[in-house]
């Protein structure tokens, strides 16, 4: 088995800021026909095939699987799988790590007795999978929020889902909204929102990326920018007392997260 490029670590050893999950590692390799594996994982590991078919045997039950399938890693269960020589396969691998691994696996319709199965939107899976390689890859500024971002979109095209009913999911965007852009100010978080809410962190992220596209960190963030902007354009108070009543911990934070979001300063924006 030969990875076409390197895995590489990522620099940041536990979760983003509101986060209870994040990506450890992520590679894709292409099998040669000899590609065989036998684990007792302590890690959680999806798995996704972009390319030709194998076998997986775990609970001692043997699956074929194809392009388009995902399997993975669990912690406790053994694991075999191997690829066929006939049909040479490649796949992408995410490495996971943090205390919501299980909660998220489970909203993806993982357990220890379902090791693997077939997406309901296969095509979507692999690009997923591939984006997040990519952004793994390049680790750029703010790439681990688009990284987490996709990952919270994955249990949407997966057999199960944690909130199956739709107007469910809107009542609870809706209340995190009314509770987001009222508490600007006092610098609500994702861990307190979860908390008023009666929600998990999963819950609240997959609602937010699919009512949004974005998750509830970056919209808290976009929300926080937008007060910062009205408050630059109509009043004259200084840029210490605005970040404070936008929900930045410190000015100092503001000033960079402006220039990061917005590509100049707060008081040259003003001055325009």
């Amino acid at each position: 088995m030969k990875d076409k490029n390197i895995p590489r670590l990522w620099f940041m050893p536990e979760p983003p800021a509101g986060a209870s999950l994040w990506l450890k590692m992520a590679g894709h390799l292409t099998g040669y026909g000899e590609s065989h594996y036998h684990f007792h994982p302590d890690y959680f590991c999806p798995h996704v095939i972009t390319k030709g078919s194998g076998t997986v045997v775990a609970n001692g039950q043997e699956t074929k699987v194809s392009k388009g399938d995902m399997f993975t890693l669990w912690p406790g269960t053994e694991i075999e799988y191997y690829e066929n020589p006939d049909d040479n396969w490649e796949y992408f691998y995410l490495h996971l790590t943090g205390e919501g691994c299980p909660e998220y696996m489970a909203s993806c319709g993982f357990s220890n007795r379902n090791i693997s199965f077939r997406p309901l939107n296969p095509v979507k899976a692999i690009r997923i999978f591939s984006q997040i390689y990519s952004l793994h890859q390049t680790q750029g500024t703010g790439d681990e929020y688009r990284i987490l971002s996709l990952l919270y979109s994955l249990p949407e095209i997966c057999p199960h889902k944690l909130d199956k009913n739709k107007t469910g999911n809107s009542d609870i965007f809706a209340k995190a909204v009314a509770l987001i852009d009222s508490q600007i100010q006092s610098a609500l978080n994702v861990s307190q929102l979860c908390e008023i809410l009666d929600i998990s962190r999963i819950t609240l992220f997959r609602v937010f990326i699919s009512e949004t596209g974005i998750s509830p960190i970056a919209y808290i963030m976009r929300q926080r920018m937008r007060k910062a902007e009205q408050l630059l354009k109509n009043s004259d108070f200084r840029i210490a007392d605005i970040a404070k009543m936008s929900g930045f911990s410190s000015d100092k934070y503001f000033m960079r997260k402006f220039r990061e979001l917005r590509g100049t300063t707060p008081n040259t924006f003003r001055n325009r």
